[in-house]
């Protein structure tokens, strides 16, 4: 229980300091037209285990989230802005075993639905017992 209570307080001070972070975008030196809205790469690991990786090259637009990209390229479910379960895979609960997630390779400061990808991001999910 002491665990669980724990990873609320981690979950809640990522969010909290995602609040407070500002978030840095770049144009593209190319114009586009309005009806034309460019399409940016970003690469997405899903590790259930050592055994079962899915690794997914996705296309996303300018200013979406991590939260809005899996949404539309994976089955996810999500509670209070977590993500639960992940193409059918789901965090349990009675043995700590969360869905927590990088971009390029250091821990999220902010959730998902608060995490704006950038071009060439390479995101990953993974089961991690606490």
């Amino acid at each position: 229980m002491k665990k669980f209570n724990n990873l609320i307080v981690l979950v809640l001070a990522l969010v909290t300091l995602g609040a407070c972070a500002t978030s840095n975008s770049t144009n593209s030196s190319q114009s586009t037209s309005s009806s034309h809205i460019s399409e940016l790469k970003a690469t997405v690991t899903i590790k259930e285990s050592e055994d079962k990786v899915t690794k997914k090259e996705v296309n996303f637009t300018d200013s979406q989230t991590v939260m809005d990209m899996m949404k539309s390229e994976f089955k996810i479910e999500e509670t209070n802005g977590l993500i639960t379960s992940i193409n059918g895979v789901s965090q349990d609960q009675s043995k700590n075993t969360y869905w927590m997630y990088t971009v390029n390779g250091k821990m999220a400061e902010k959730g998902a639905s608060e995490t704006t990808l950038k071009n060439g991001d390479k995101v990953e999910f993974y089961l991690q017992a606490f």
